[in-house]
């Protein structure tokens, strides 16, 4: 039999994955509940229990049933680790995955229909992140104003 506190990290888990797949902030969900986003911090990390009413308030946001959040959890020890695998690759990929700012440019980003214009964006973003001072050939001004 599992441990509530495994429980309680699995659910968590899963309105983490959720809540981010939909491109919504803590902020934002905390906002629609009344709470703080440090209340969902910890409603995602498993250190406070989500109440049944505040489950149901969770799902009808998130757009699942109440039931999606313990899918998989009867399933052993090998659902649960690929959950982990999941939420720690959400944790990886950046601290602010899911926060306001990624969720816009994420959102900008996939809005662009031509695939070389967004692969450009992305070339010159990672131009910048590395601290060059130069952009992509393809964006170097023409002299044309």
């Amino acid at each position: 039999m599992l441990e509530d506190r495994i429980i309680d990290q699995y659910v968590g888990e899963r309105v983490r994955i959720r809540r981010v797949s939909l491109g919504l902030s803590q902020q934002a969900v905390a906002a629609r509940l009344g709470l703080t986003f440090q209340q969902i911090q910890k409603y995602e990390k498993g250190k406070n229990r989500i109440g049944s009413s505040r489950l149901h308030q969770l799902a009808r946001l998130l757009h699942v049933n109440v039931g999606w959040f313990f899918e998989g959890l009867d399933a052993g020890d090998e659902t649960l680790a690929i959950t982990r695998e999941i939420a720690a690759a959400f944790d990886s990929v950046s601290p602010q995955f899911g926060s306001r700012e990624f969720v816009e440019l994420n959102r900008a980003y996939w809005q662009i229909p031509e695939t070389e214009v967004r692969k450009t964006i992305l070339r010159l973003i990672e131009l910048i992140a590395d601290g060059q001072n130069t952009a992509p050939a393809s964006l170097q001004a023409t002299g044309n104003p």
